[in-house]
């Protein structure tokens, strides 16, 4: 067991440097954005009534327990 680990060290250490070679040759410059970003103005309020609505109904929702005397 101790063998197989040693040697699965040994067989990583040395395909590092052609790891690293292999990143190092690649563009360093982000990848630039191909749209503006920002949602069409209706769809940000319908989310904004869809998610009030949902809070607003889970607050008023009757509660399952109840006091008994």
């Amino acid at each position: 067991m101790a063998v197989a680990v040693l040697v699965a060290t040994v067989v990583t250490l040395m395909m590092a440097p052609e790891a690293m070679a292999q990143f190092s040759q690649e563009s360093k410059s982000p990848p630039t954005p191909s749209s503006s970003g920002n949602p069409p103005v209706l769809i940000q309020y319908g989310v904004l009534v869809v998610l009030t609505l949902g809070v607003v109904g889970l607050g008023i929702f009757k509660s399952k327990r109840e006091v008994r005397n």
